[in-house]
């Protein structure tokens, strides 16, 4: 990690994380499997966030061309992958992805997996059934949870142990999220569904989750790669010395940071013009450092990550000076912001232009709405 030592400022780090992230227009993906293989995944915890996590990394999509990647050409696979929580990833990254974190999220929903009913004897009945079940074809949860009872499995009925026995199962690499049926999304197996990617051996694996985090996230550093992924802190370490030589070290604000070496050429084009996002809810980007202030100043954390929720933001120059949202009604999409503090006059084009695309990626007539700070 040695070699021309920088001194950046917080804005130029940011800066540089919303090229990487495909958030600064200059970077935007030209396809939904290029955006998501920008980031490594896409936080997929609530599924109509997650399109708009597209949209705001590309240029010129469609919601429905997310669709497409994921029901038809499946390029992209929505399951349980870092942190044990849902993304949406390339399909050709599943194999080694869980390969190598499965086993890690596994062990870290033991006890709640106890908690629910779940032992080992539990699931290996459950596993059974649930895999019989899915070999008829896509199921929704209730179903599943319909027939874990009808076979007798100990589980509390209607309860949160059936996702939770779905949820291991999937970080095994069985099952995934698969077509919809109405309002509600079906589970498939996975070798049904979609060919994933081979599996790595584990130090390679780490390394090229390594690498790919850095490229997406950096500059960062190996605590960062913890918070994001969930491994044990001396793996990251690790794996940030394992690439020691791709790396070049870098201070922001006087702490130490690396940055893949290939990047340093992106420090002659920075944008000049503010970057203005409007940021789907669980934005991966707000949620891929281990300080919150890397992303979220201090003073509005509380507004952005409200409860277990992290709400959509409008992102300037990378971080969140507004929540906002969609209020729908027929053909018509009301984009409601709610900037923390009154906007910059010169940001209004700007903002107008956000949410205009914001409707024509939805296909509908938009309006902005915005309100004044409280």
């Amino acid at each position: 990690m040695n070699g021309r030592l920088l001194n950046l400022t917080s804005r130029h780090a940011r800066l540089l994380r919303l090229r990487a992230q495909r958030l600064d227009p200059a970077s935007a993906a030209g396809s939904v499997l290029d955006a998501v293989r920008a980031v490594v995944g896409l936080q997929s915890q609530s599924w109509p966030a997650t399109p708009l996590g597209v949209r705001c990394r590309s240029r010129g999509l469609l919601a429905a061309d997310v669709e497409r990647a994921r029901l038809e050409e499946r390029s992209v696979v929505r399951s349980w992958f870092m942190r044990g929580t849902l993304h949406l990833v390339p399909a050709e990254d599943v194999g080694w992805l869980l390969g190598f974190l499965g086993p890690y999220a596994i062990a870290a929903g033991r006890r709640r997996r106890a908690d629910l009913g779940i032992d080992e004897d539990t699931y290996a009945a459950g596993v059974r059934v649930l895999e019989n079940t899915l070999a008829d074809g896509p199921k929704t949860r209730a179903e599943i949870d319909e027939a874990l009872q009808r076979r007798g499995v100990p589980l509390a009925p209607r309860s949160q142990a059936a996702i939770h026995l779905i949820g291991r199962a999937a970080l095994e690499g069985r099952v995934c999220y698969g077509p919809d049926r109405g309002s509600q999304k079906e589970i498939v197996l996975v070798r049904d569904w979609v060919r994933v990617g081979r599996p790595l051996p584990s130090g390679p694996a780490l390394v090229e989750l390594t690498r790919r985090y850095l490229a997406a996230f950096g500059p960062a550093r190996p605590r960062d790669l913890a918070k994001w992924s969930a491994l044990p802190m001396p793996q990251c370490r690790e794996g940030f010395a394992a690439v020691a030589g791709e790396l070049a070290e870098i201070r922001v604000d006087g702490a130490p940071a690396w940055l893949p070496r290939e990047r340093l050429a992106e420090l002659d084009a920075l944008p000049r013009e503010r970057t203005l996002r409007l940021l789907g809810a669980f934005d991966t980007y707000l949620i891929g450092y281990a300080n919150p202030k890397t992303a979220v100043a201090e003073r509005y954390r509380s507004r952005v990550w409200n409860g277990g929720l992290i709400q959509p933001a409008l992102l300037l120059d990378g971080l969140p000076v507004g929540v906002w949202k969609i209020a729908r009604k027929a053909r018509e999409a009301v984009v409601g912001v709610a900037p923390f503090a009154p906007l910059d006059p010169a940001l209004e084009s700007a903002l107008a232009d956000e949410a205009a695309d914001v409707a024509r990626f939805l296909g509908v007539t938009g309006r902005l709405a915005v309100q004044p700070p409280e």
